[in-house]
């Protein structure tokens, strides 16, 4: 008899799976491509500039900032460089801490692209998704959230 848990996932599994992977990586995939074409910036630029103006009102330590986006360290490193070379964000310490901020350039282009960012989000997912669908989905990804944070 198999042990549980080491049986291979069923069609039916593997479909659910994938369905689960492939959903917000499309999605966010697409909403990027809507937002590059309309303002130069990439969905990574996007996300470090709405973080550092929604969780540090345009200024974050960088440690806070990778724990927000959920990178790597050497990502981070290279994305916030390309970025500073762009005049997007400004790089600095802050009482030894190393900090990134976003300079008028990026706080521009920000606010260039958040209406940008919401239809594309409403135009490549939120019209699929019926208001039964959108409740259900949101307290699926509640419960995995949960379940992967408890461990």
């Amino acid at each position: 008899m198999a042990e549980p848990g080491t049986t291979p996932l069923s069609p039916e599994e593997r479909a659910l799976w994938h369905a689960l992977k492939t959903l917000g990586d499309d999605a966010c995939q697409a909403v990027g491509r809507d937002i590059t074409a309309r303002t130069n910036l990439s969905g990574a630029d996007f996300a470090i500039l709405s973080r550092l103006e929604d969780l540090g009102d345009g200024r974050l330590a960088q440690r806070d900032l990778l724990a927000s986006l959920g990178w790597d360290k050497s990502r981070l490193s290279h994305q916030l460089r390309r970025m500073e070379e762009r005049g997007l964000i400004a790089r600095g310490t802050d009482s030894g801490t190393a900090c990134a901020a976003s300079t008028q350039t990026g706080s521009e282009a920000l606010a260039t692209a958040r209406p940008i960012h919401a239809a594309a989000i409403r135009e490549r997912a939120l019209r699929h998704v019926s208001p039964e669908e959108r409740a259900a989905l949101i307290a699926v990804a509640e419960r995995i959230a949960q379940a992967t944070r408890d461990g």
